[in-house]
């Protein structure tokens, strides 16, 4: 074998090897995001920061993409469609409340059983935080 046509078949091995691990990977264009340990902590964070009180009763955490938050919260807030998000509900006490650690309204803070977080997948930023009296449906069922 010839140097051209050994150095053709060390990089066409290279080539289908590389095909080969390519296919069996599922490597494809969809973006990178953050492990769900990660996030779950940066979702409990917000949720405390917010008025979680104690330990959640029960969580239950869910990707998906902001197009499909969209259709229940009907906000777009902004961010593109095909964004793949993190959505975390948690059932326990809440005793609403902003930054400051009072009321948004400068009064009484009102209280809930439930917080839902919604975290940009790839960043671990949120988008959205926010409590539904009882009765309302939550974006996803918990115990």
């Amino acid at each position: 074998m010839n140097p051209f046509q050994k150095f053709v078949s060390n990089h066409l091995v290279f080539l289908l090897t590389l095909g080969v691990t390519l296919a069996l990977t599922g490597c494809n264009s969809q973006r990178g995001t953050l492990d769900d340990a990660t996030l779950e902590a940066n979702a409990l964070a917000e949720a405390i920061n917010h008025g979680l009180v104690g330990d959640p009763l029960a969580t239950k955490s869910v990707r998906m993409s902001f197009d499909e938050w969209a259709k229940f919260s009907g906000d777009d807030a902004g961010e593109t469609p095909d964004l793949p998000i993190f959505v975390f509900v948690i059932r326990g006490e809440v005793v609403w409340k902003g930054p400051s650690g009072k009321a948004w309204w400068g009064g009484e803070a009102e209280r809930f059983d439930n917080i839902t977080v919604v975290l940009n997948a790839e960043t671990g930023k949120s988008i959205y935080v926010g409590s539904l009296r009882a009765g309302v449906p939550l974006p996803v069922e918990i115990p």
